[in-house]
Order: structure tokens, then C-alpha cells, then sequence
């Protein structure tokens, strides 16, 4: 853009006395030409080649415009202002301007814009809502991640080591005797960890509402109808009957039906689901969101099951189970639905 080149430019009006915050004395040079200039829109520059001195309309920023010598002045672009929310702030708040806030079903948030930083600590002890430590510094998601895999790590341990034990100490299918005793010790473990997690695997022990029970009646049998289908569809494939485990039937009969529902039906339904949808699902969708954290126990609960053939069953039932327990915000119906598809599994084997 050309400046005038004419060197007698008409004067710009001074300010009247008491006005001096409403227009700028003049200089040698404005732009546009002659415009007197208010103090919030002007920008002040200087020509490098005949050192005269500039006025210019803000709307210049970040471009260059051309003096009447010939050489060119440059205009800093403006500065970059991050909105108080959004993706992009780095805003990091302090601890104590912050307040923990419970919601509806006694998890604490946070009054963090969205994209801004929790500067505080936030305990793992304490029940977070989904998502909460996305907005958490980085020590303390760090503290939740390295709980998180502790914890489940101790599942794990709790579920299969006695197993393995059990299988190390017999031969054959004479483990089948020690189940009962397997799912106790399995059981006892498991409960000590939830009890020294914090509180996401007793907080689902509540009340859910009669609309979620009567949910988990109808999808209990849907599942197991699923499964069988699946497992039928993976026999005309493979062509073999030998794919369903034959630990079932033996472990029926030889404990009886009683047994073997308290032992693959009653157990897992209680400790499964305080394990996974309460105390891991809890603390993983703090840390990743609802969506994610859903998503990451399933597989952990497919994972924990340690059979290859079945995991789309496990990882279907898994996700089911998650989204049940966050709708229902109680562990109870996912119990039922759990206790029933077990069942089933242990009277009519696939």
C-alpha cells in the first residue's frame, strides 16, 4: 500500500483540553491521510529510511506499508490472545482458587474451564467424576495412571493366581475339587483390594432404579443366546466340537448344580463387578473420560478371562456390563445380569 506522497498533509486537530484520552496529537504522518486517530485504534511506527515518524490505523497490523522515501515500515503483528476456555488455553489455575464439587451421585468435580489446568494435587483416594483428570496436572495423572495399573494388576493376580496354584498342586481334572476353594480365596483378595482402592468399589453398592433391574432380567438371557449362537457359528467353521471347554461339565459334575453356581455364578458376579465396572472402571474413566475408560475396562475384563476363542463374547458382555453400571449408577444390576448369564452357562454349557 502507497502513502500519499504529497509532503504538505493537513495538520490533524489537537485534542481540547480534558479530550486527551479521545484523539492523538498529530505527527508527520498518518494513515489514512488526515484521519485524526483515537489512542485505542492508532499504532505508532517509525520509517527507517528517513527516520520520519508514522501514526497508522491498527487495522495494519501485520503488514508493512511504504513511506515517501520509498522504504518500507513494518507493522508487528497484533498479539495473540487464547481465550479463558477452550482447547488451546494454558491456563494453569491455583489449588486454592478451586473448589471440589459433588455431583448427583456423589462424585467430586472440578470448576475448570474447559483446556485449562488444575494446578493442585488431586488424591487418588478421593471419587472423581469421568474425565476429571483430563483437566488434572501432569503429576497427578501420573499418580492415577500408576494406581490405575497397580490396581489392576492386583486383579488380576487376586482372579488367576490361585487358579494357577490350584492347576500346579493337582493333576488332571482334580482341581476341579478345589474350585470352591479357589473362588473363596479369589474372592477374599479381591474385596481386600477394593477395600484399600478408595472408594469406587463400594460406591456402586446403592439402590438402582427398578427400570435397570428389570433391564438386566431381559439382556441376561439376550447375551447368553449371543454366545451361543457365537460359539455355534465358530463350530461350522472350525468344524470341530471340541471348542467349548470341557471344564464346565466336569467341574458340574462332580460339585453339583449348587456348587457350581456359587462358584462360577454367585463369586464372579459379586467380585467381577466390583473388581472391573466399580473399582477399575471408576478410577479409569476419571483418567480417560467415560467413553475411553468404558472401553479400556472391557478389555481388561476380556483380557482377565484368558480365552482367546471367546473374547468377542467377553469384550461384548464387558462393554454391556460398563454401560449398564454408568446408566444404572449402581454395580447391582450388572451383578444380576452377570449371576444370570453364569448361570446359564453352568446348567445349559454352550
Amino acid at each position: 500500500m502507497m502513502a500519499s506522497e504529497d509532503p504538505q498533509l493537513p495538520p490533524v486537530p489537537q485534542p481540547e483540553p480534558g479530550n486527551a484520552g479521545r484523539a492523538l496529537p498529530s505527527l508527520q504522518r498518518t494513515w489514512p491521510t488526515g484521519r485524526p486517530l483515537a489512542t485505542g485504534e492508532a499504532l505508532a511506527s517509525k520509517c527507517g529510511g528517513c527516520n520520519t515518524d508514522w501514526l497508522i490505523h491498527h487495522s495494519m497490523a501485520g503488514f508493512r506499508l511504504r513511506c515517501d522515501c520509498g522504504a518500507w515500515i513494518e507493522l508487528p503483528a497484533p498479539a495473540l490472545r487464547l481465550p479463558m476456555s477452550g482447547a488451546l488455553s494454558p491456563m494453569r489455575l491455583p489449588a486454592e482458587a478451586l473448589a471440589k464439587v459433588p455431583d448427583a451421585h456423589g462424585l467430586l468435580q472440578l470448576r475448570v474451564d474447559h483446556g485449562a489446568t488444575y494446578d493442585g494435587a488431586i488424591s487418588t483416594s478421593l471419587p472423581m467424576a469421568p474425565g476429571t483428570l483430563q483437566s488434572g496436572n501432569v503429576e497427578s495423572r501420573a499418580a492415577w495412571t500408576n494406581r490405575a495399573c497397580l490396581e489392576f494388576t492386583a486383579v488380576l493376580a487376586a482372579i488367576i493366581g490361585p487358579q494357577l496354584i490350584a492347576m500346579w498342586l493337582t493333576r488332571g481334572n482334580e482341581g476341579v475339587l478345589l474350585m470352591p476353594f479357589v473362588s473363596l480365596i479369589s474372592g477374599m483378595l479381591v474385596l481386600v483390594i477394593a477395600a484399600a482402592s478408595g472408594p469406587y468399589g463400594t460406591l456402586g453398592l446403592r439402590a438402582p432404579p427398578f427400570s435397570r433391574c428389570l433391564e438386566a432380567l431381559i439382556a441376561a438371557p439376550i447375551g447368553y443366546v449371543l454366545a451361543f449362537a457365537f460359539v455355534h457359528l465358530l463350530r461350522q467353521v472350525f468344524l470341530s466340537e471340541s471348542l467349548a471347554d470341557d471344564f464346565l461339565p466336569e467341574l458340574h459334575n462332580r460339585l453339583g448344580s449348587v456348587l457350581a453356581i456359587l462358584v462360577l455364578a454367585v463369586s464372579p458376579a459379586i467380585i467381577e463387578e466390583i473388581a472391573f465396572r466399580g473399582m477399575l472402571q471408576g478410577r479409569l474413566m476419571a483418567l480417560l473420560g467415560a467413553r475411553n475408560g468404558l472401553l479400556v475396562t472391557a478389555m481388561a475384563f476380556t483380557l482377565a478371562h484368558m480365552s482367546p476363542l471367546t473374547m468377542p463374547i467377553h469384550l461384548g458382555l464387558g462393554l454391556y456390563l460398563g454401560f449398564l453400571a454408568e446408566r444404572s449408577q449402581s454395580l447391582l444390576p450388572g451383578m444380576l445380569v452377570h449371576f444370570i448369564y453364569n448361570s446359564m452357562v453352568v446348567l445349559l454349557p454352550i
